[in-house]
């Protein structure tokens, strides 16, 4: 994977990322919420290990493919994170004199040129062929945690994960290593190439705890590596955007047919969604007296794949048009109908589909102006192929855009 294309991936799961994480946020909340974002993305749980490596193994992270689940091992470190690269660079400069470095000389980064992975005043080392030069900086002194005296303390319950987290045996992870990632690679990675391979580890069935092999993503019909979670459909709905109104952040779904056939969905309470009166008010100002018929609450998941009405999480103020199909000049053709449609008909043909709803905020506004929508199917092949990506839903009546108002000193409206 190229670099531009990490930092893009990057930036799209702390998108995803930021609606499960409360700023400040500690460090490994912050991996967390990437990993469950990750796990979103690729249908099955990426789960998040610290483990302390052996000092004699130039290993950084690791990701393991566990069948069912991946997990993401990152070095556990006990001083700061750049005298542990500093130290394994000098490993990776001590293994390129004895003849096994990257593919060039001793003390060569890749297409032979001298690798220089930072200046001095970073902390770390200085690897010029064989020579290794560590910067030595005087200890800092230690932070008093309790300036205000013994007694002080703010007593705060111990972390604890929100699952059943899983403890492999060195021969488990050893066995399902899928990468292997080294501080050299890992500064050049910044610092140097623009694309970056990791080192690949071949293959070996090796089952996680309680999954059968050759069942892949724990499913019952042997589909492998679809969206569902042991086997089970699943939706997600984001947590509302406190800060602008309660607004609807976004709905992940995993549906199937046994999901659908289990589950009933509700109709809209219309006062639920943010800025639903508002815009009654609104679209009686252009003339469209019936308001309520020209204004709804939209399902992000719709009441017949078994959305809920009576949550705000699910529901987000929108036009009738945008909704549904309408006679004459407002009419929109591609609106949350005709992707709903799309789904139903997957679902209901025996295939597995991933859809999700996003609804676009333009600045602060509690009303969205439009929405995205995205499906990925697995068919009884197992293999995915894409329903719709990218599809848009603008929240348009009379050729004005709900989510686009502003009142009569020109202020963007509403907002809250």
């Amino acid at each position: 994977m190229s670099t531009r294309a990490m930092r893009g991936l990057l930036a799209a799961l702390g998108g995803e990322a930021s609606a499960f994480v409360h700023r400040p946020a500690e460090p490994r909340a912050v991996m967390h919420a990437f990993c469950r974002a990750m796990s979103v993305r690729t249908g099955r749980p990426i789960q998040l290990v610290f483990r302390s490596f052996p000092p004699d193994v130039p290993v950084s992270g690791m990701r393991l493919d566990c069948g069912d689940r991946s997990s993401a091992l990152s070095q556990s470190y006990t001083g700061s994170l750049a005298d542990a690269i500093a130290a394994q660079a000098a490993a990776q400069a001590a293994a390129a004199a004895k003849g096994s470095g990257r593919g060039g000389p001793s003390g060569s980064g890749p297409s032979g040129r001298p690798w220089y992975p930072t200046t001095p005043s970073t902390g770390l080392s200085t690897v010029a062929g064989n020579a290794v030069r560590t910067v030595v900086r005087p200890v800092r002194p230690p932070i008093p945690q309790n300036p205000k005296g013994p007694g002080t303390e703010v007593a705060r319950p111990p972390l604890k994960p929100d699952w059943d987290p899983w403890k492999p045996t060195p021969e488990e992870i050893l066995s399902a290593v899928k990468a292997v990632y080294h501080a050299q690679d890992l500064i050049d990675m910044i610092t140097g190439d623009d694309t970056y391979t990791p080192t690949e580890v071949a293959p070996q069935a090796s089952p996680a705890p309680g999954t059968d092999p050759g069942n892949g993503g724990g499913t019952r019909d042997g589909r492998r590596n679809d969206c569902r979670w042991s086997g089970e459909g699943w939706v997600d709905y984001g947590k509302l955007d406190i800060a602008y109104g309660n607004r609807a952040t976004t709905m992940n779904s995993c549906l199937d047919e046994a999901y659908l056939n289990k589950r009933k969905g509700s109709p809209a309470v219309g006062d639920l969604a943010a800025g639903y009166q508002w815009a009654k008010g609104t679209v009686n100002d252009w003339g469209y007296t019936d308001d309520s018929y020209w204004v709804n609450a939209c399902h992000l998941l719709s009441k017949e794949l078994t959305g809920t009405g009576r949550d705000a999480r699910n529901l987000s103020t929108c036009t009738r048009p945008a909704n549904a199909m309408v006679r004459g000049v407002d009419r929109i053709e591609k609106n949350f109908r005709y992707y709903e449609k799309a789904v139903v008909k997957a679902v209901k043909s025996d295939q597995v589909v991933q859809y999700s709803v996003t609804p676009n905020y333009t600045g602060d506004r509690v009303v969205a102006s439009s929405w995205t929508f995205n499906a990925t199917a697995w068919g009884e092949d197992g293999k995915p192929h894409v329903l719709f990506s990218g599809g848009v839903v603008r929240n348009e009546l009379g050729g004005k855009n709900l989510g686009m108002q502003r009142d009569a000193d020109g202020n963007p409206i509403p907002l809250r």
